[in-house]
């Protein structure tokens, strides 16, 4: 019973495992789903060939296409590449500037009556507009609820 328990846990808590293990986990899913559209090779393949799809053969294997998608895939590579350190260092320099200090604060709490003052309507008016299910408020000019609508 104590082993369903932590299993439970983890289950419910992934967080809770090694980064290493949620690592490895997401790289097998990854190979896992990668085979899954390996095996449907096959029926893509003929529901191309079926619609008449020779455009991509005719363009990669007998035009020679692959030796020019091979060349561009290293300028690819390239720009991927420096896309990643671009955000990783951007990331690793504010997490060096921010990592130890919390600038978030508690907005304090507003109440009913701050509410009712702000919007200047009273206290009933406010709980009739909490409770009701669809509200069609006018403004005026100031951002202020119009008096003259009926709520």
């Amino acid at each position: 019973m104590s082993n369903r328990r932590e299993s439970e846990i983890f289950i419910n808590a992934p967080g809770l495992r090694h980064r290493h293990r949620r690592a490895g986990d997401q790289l097998l899913t990854l190979i896992m789903w990668a085979i899954y559209a390996y095996l449907w090779l096959p029926v893509i393949s003929l529901i191309a060939w079926f619609v008449g799809i020779d455009l991509f053969y005719q363009e990669m294997v007998v035009d020679g296409g692959f030796d020019a998608f091979i060349e561009l895939s290293g300028w690819y590579l390239a720009a991927i590449v420096l896309i990643v350190l671009a955000v990783g260092g951007w990331s690793t320099s504010n997490y060096f500037r921010f990592h130890d200090k919390n600038r978030r604060r508690k907005q304090p709490e507003v109440s009913d009556a701050d509410i009712a003052e702000w919007f200047q309507v009273d206290k009933q008016k406010l709980d009739r507009l909490r409770a009701a299910e669809h509200i069609l408020l006018v403004l005026d000019e100031k951002g202020l609820i119009d008096q003259s609508s009926d709520i």
